[in-house]
């Protein structure tokens, strides 16, 4: 059993934004799975999960679907390296706002090294990366300010 888990109930969302959906979607994510195994070898992970995140839901038996994806289903299905959805391991000089590949963070965070049109907002890029998308929002909020 995973011992930290990043739950995002995401129906009530996609709702607000007129999305055509019947139910709720709770997505739980979780790191340190091994590489060596699909979520559909591991259903002992799975329920375990779901026996954790039903004990806070009311209606448990409402669940209609579940699927664990584990680091192999991602290097196969998506290519991630080793199964990371950081895309690359944090280390020293590589946290939080270092994580920047731009010669002038401070005026062009997103910008790549010394070229004008290409940016970095991948999924190991700042804030939150992961497959968040925040950087890539982000990443288009300083290429809208740029051209003004």
């Amino acid at each position: 059993m995973p011992g930290f888990m990043q739950i995002y109930c995401e129906g009530a969302a996609s709702k607000k934004m007129n999305k055509d959906l019947n139910q709720d979607r709770i997505a739980v994510f979780f790191k340190n799975l091994s590489l060596d195994k699909r979520g559909e070898d591991l259903s002992i992970v799975s329920d375990q999960i779901k026996d954790k995140l039903f004990e806070k839901i009311l209606n448990p038996e409402d669940c209609i679907w579940t699927n664990l994806v584990t680091p192999k289903n991602l290097q196969e299905t998506f290519y991630f390296p080793q199964g990371n959805i950081d895309h690359i391991a944090l280390t020293d000089k590589q946290m939080y706002f270092d994580r920047t590949f731009s010669l002038d963070p401070e005026n062009n965070f997103y910008g790549f090294f010394n070229y004008e049109d290409i940016f970095y907002c991948g999924a190991g890029s700042y804030p939150c990366g992961s497959i968040a998308g925040t950087p890539g929002y982000m990443c288009s909020q300083q290429l809208i300010r740029l051209s003004q």
